[in-house]
């Protein structure tokens, strides 16, 4: 029975190797979330069916059934606006909240009486 169930087995190797660009299946799913992080990770290191995923300083290690290859590598862009949403600047966040014009109360109108 055992040799059976073993012969059954549908099991294939990854395909995945050091130095490609792979996506990561999300933990949490819910209807209108998609399956996998849109911003590709690198393979740094691979042992077995382990494979370990850098992205800037973010290091992740899980089963090779958690990764796909991604169908194009990490950009420049993409990974600058990690970057920008990862770490919040507060003198950034002063020139924002400084370019917002203040709401004048003359352009406000007056409430019409009944």
């Amino acid at each position: 029975m055992k040799h059976y169930a073993d012969c059954k087995s549908y099991i294939k190797r990854s395909d995945i190797q050091i130095g490609e660009s792979v996506l990561v299946r999300q933990s949490v799913k819910t209807k209108p979330t998609i399956p996998y992080e849109p911003i590709p990770y690198v393979v740094s290191n691979k042992k077995g069916s382990m494979i370990t995923a850098k992205r800037h300083n973010k290091s992740i290690t899980r089963n090779s059934s958690f990764f796909k290859k991604s169908p194009r590598p990490p950009t420049f862009e993409e990974e600058e606006r990690e970057m920008a949403e990862t770490e919040s600047d507060p003198q950034l966040e002063e020139l924002e909240s400084a370019a917002e014009p203040e709401p004048d109360s003359s352009a406000v109108p007056a409430p019409i009486p009944h």
